[in-house]
């Protein structure tokens, strides 16, 4: 009965070494990729550049009018 649990705790330790290997090796391939697409930069540097791409013509529309004011 012994050996059957240390045949067992040996092939479990086996798969989770195996699975530990992968899945750092399929870590480093992706953050390669997402820092290649910049995807670990929180911050959107050029202002105009993200209103003009997300909010288009509305940003135009209530804006246009904010230097007549003056």
């Amino acid at each position: 009965m012994n050996t059957f649990v240390d045949e067992l705790r040996k092939q479990h330790d086996t798969l989770m070494l195996k699975q530990r290997k992968q899945a750092g090796i399929k870590r480093q391939q992706n953050k390669k990729k997402d820092e290649e697409l910049e995807l670990y930069n929180p911050f959107y540097t050029d202002a105009p550049k993200y209103a003009k791409e997300y909010y288009g013509e509305v940003m135009h529309y209530t804006t246009k009018w904010d230097n007549e004011w003056d």
